[in-house]
């Protein structure tokens, strides 16, 4: 086990277990101080419910990272694990452009589920963990508006082979819940969470 220092920024207030740009972004958005440690965890769902995976991954993510770090259950440590499901099945990230085609043809015109989890550790208190799900509805799409998306290559590296802060914006057509929770991260959810639970934010008086 590699035990991280426990100050590996100035300041850090909150602990990410996670490599995601897309959700550093919308953290610093918060004016949140980060200190970011992805974790290498097995994400191999071991159940057909998928809220209860999003918690575990989430809780899997978060714990790998209080056991690597000197502060250890002192530090607020966010876990998050983002992954669409459709008509119960799992669709994560597409291997190549042709898996990504797939994807997009089978959601064209149709509605799915992003399904964000989320863990945080409490210092002194725990963790706790959440989940919050977002339908979204896509447009019908002509194979035209799939090679057209394609082409920009957002669809590397993103579960359901789209981004809604780009160009995937332009596939959909309703969103019912949280838009952020699309991008990878429900920042409306968790600034709720982290006021419920006094996290210490930066510039506010005790």
């Amino acid at each position: 086990m590699t035990i991280l220092p426990s100050q590996t920024c100035q300041n850090p207030l909150l602990y990410l277990a996670s490599a995601s740009p897309r959700r550093k972004d919308l953290l610093e958005r918060m004016g949140l101080t980060l200190s970011i440690h992805p974790q290498d965890v097995d994400e191999t769902f071991l159940s057909s419910h998928p809220k209860r995976e999003a918690r575990r991954l989430a809780r899997l993510k978060a714990a790998a990272l209080s056991e690597a770090l000197e502060k250890g259950e002192d530090a607020w440590i966010l876990g998050a694990d983002t992954f669409l499901i459709f008509r119960g099945r799992l669709l994560g990230k597409p291997a190549d452009r042709e898996d990504a085609r797939k994807m997009l043809q089978v959601l064209s015109g149709r509605r799915h589920r992003v399904i964000t989890g989320l863990a945080l550790q409490i210092p002194r208190k725990g963790m706790k963990a959440w989940t919050v799900t977002t339908p979204v509805e896509f447009h019908r799409f002509s194979p035209g508006d799939i090679e057209w998306y394609l082409d920009t290559g957002e669809w590397k590296d993103a579960a359901g082979a789209y981004k809604i802060q780009g160009a995937g914006a332009c596939l959909v057509r309703k969103i019912i819940g949280s838009y952020p929770n699309v991008m990878g991260l429900p920042i409306d959810s968790l600034y709720g969470i982290l006021r419920r639970y006094d996290f210490p934010f930066e510039g506010e008086k005790p």
